[in-house]
């Protein structure tokens, strides 16, 4: 569990030091993923922040994802950028949509399940294909989480310390056969695919 908070943050150059804002409490909740859907759904407007030392007022840089539990910023994502664009206004930032280009975005994004749904089969046949055709190269694409993920659900235990190091060693070793590679990539990259990009 963790107590999500979301600021706004700007460096002042005058006073040389960084100023953070918060914006919006969301309160104790319950995991990341529950974190990442809330701070995905923002509709906060976008206001220029003052420096309590010198007064000067200029617009924030960046947002931050906090834990107030924990007092732990998990997520810095600059503002006005393709990760984070601003909708409508005059502000001074590189990625600004306009109204209707965001709601054009969000009808997209409603689709997209079902999309997938139509494509799944085909979309993992193609990653599995891909990965297996260069198997010791896609293997270091993996994170750390996703080595443990996929040994976790496949009953595979190396060492509770391995690292994505250990990890990639035995998968070579352990996954031979065309279909035991695929079975294990599809294994390992599920949550990327069904929590992250969908």
């Amino acid at each position: 569990m963790l107590h999500l908070q979301l600021y706004f943050e700007r460096f002042c150059r005058k006073c040389k030091k960084r100023i953070a804002v918060l914006v919006h409490d969301y309160g104790t909740i319950n995991s990341i993923d529950e974190a990442d859907q809330k701070l995905g759904n923002l509709n906060i407007p976008v206001m220029p922040i003052r420096c309590p030392q010198c007064g000067g007022e200029d617009w924030p840089e960046y947002a931050l994802a906090h834990d107030a539990t924990r007092n732990v910023t998990f997520q810095r994502i600059a503002i006005g950028t393709e990760d984070l664009p601003i909708v409508g206004g005059s502000v001074p930032y590189a990625h600004v949509r306009s109204p209707e280009e965001q709601a054009e975005l969000e009808r997209g994004l409603a689709k997209l399940k079902d999309f997938f749904s139509e494509r799944e089969g085909k979309f993992w046949d193609e990653y599995c294909r891909w990965a297996v055709e260069r198997w010791n190269e896609a293997l270091k694409w993996l994170a750390d989480i996703e080595w443990r993920k996929a040994y976790k659900e496949l009953g595979i235990g190396i060492g509770a310390n391995s690292g994505p190091a250990a990890y990639r060693k035995d998968a070579e070793k352990r996954f031979i056969t065309q279909e035991e590679k695929e079975r294990f990539w599809r294994t390992a990259n599920s949550h990327l695919v069904y929590f992250e990009l969908l």
